[in-house]
């Protein structure tokens, strides 16, 4: 499995509180058939000295983590950095924002408002599209709330759609992956983890669920963000 969103950085936001944790996590979606983490600490920033500063902050972070799993030998996933970029300003107006995508690709997974998506919330989505990025729209089911940001939903192109585990436990959570599928989305699952107790990951359980119920759900968990992370 594949899991496109996580905060197992140590230290940099409300995920690992430090390298003890983040290794934990990771031999723990490890050993339940994960291969693949992609790092993605918050970020929210307003200028460029702010982005560079987190860029360094969340390689340093990932730099000790790595330099601790090879010398205590751990079993854990590869793992590709990234962010969970917050739209509540246009982060094409920096100047090194192409660095803030997924390790190696194009992609960027972004936030969006929590509330009614307006015409200023799409039109951020508009301007990465037209910088050459491609969202990856964050935990897609937290968002639906309110009826008009499904249909903005399926009527946006060009983007990738990000849903959390636990949105596979609930039938609304399934019904909006069923007519993302259906009208031919491309669709990607992702942990969310932040720690082992109150927010671990239930990709393992989620995957375990669906297994066999809908047609395409499989590439959900494995061959989708296979070929984004190319």
């Amino acid at each position: 499995m594949i899991d496109m969103h996580s905060h197992i950085l140590p230290g940099i936001d409300d995920g690992a509180r430090n390298i003890d944790e983040a290794l934990a996590m990771l031999e723990d979606v490890y050993n339940k058939g994960c291969d693949t983490v992609v790092a993605t600490p918050h970020l929210r920033v307003y200028s460029d000295e702010e982005l560079v500063n987190a860029v360094k902050m969340r390689d340093v972070a990932y730099d000790a983590l790595m330099s601790a799993a090879e010398k205590r030998k751990a079993s854990i996933p590869r793992i590709k950095k990234g962010f969970e970029v917050h739209l509540d300003k246009d982060i094409t107006a920096f100047s090194s924002f192409n660095g803030i995508c997924i390790e190696g690709t194009d992609k960027m997974l972004v936030e969006m408002p929590m509330h009614y998506w307006d015409t200023f919330a799409l039109s951020r989505i508009d301007n990465l599209r037209k910088n050459g990025i491609v969202p990856v729209i964050a935990h897609i089911d937290r968002y639906m709330g309110f009826k008009k940001n499904i249909e903005n939903a399926l009527s946006l192109e060009g983007v990738i759609y990000q849903v959390n585990a636990e949105a596979f436990f609930t039938f609304s959570g399934r019904r909006l992956v069923r007519r993302l599928l259906k009208a031919g989305k491309n669709v990607v699952a992702g942990s969310d983890m932040h720690n082992l107790t109150t927010r671990k990951s239930r990709l393992y359980e989620a995957n375990k669920k669906m297994t066999g119920k809908y047609k395409g759900y499989e590439a959900v968990f494995y061959g989708n963000a296979s070929g984004l992370l190319q």
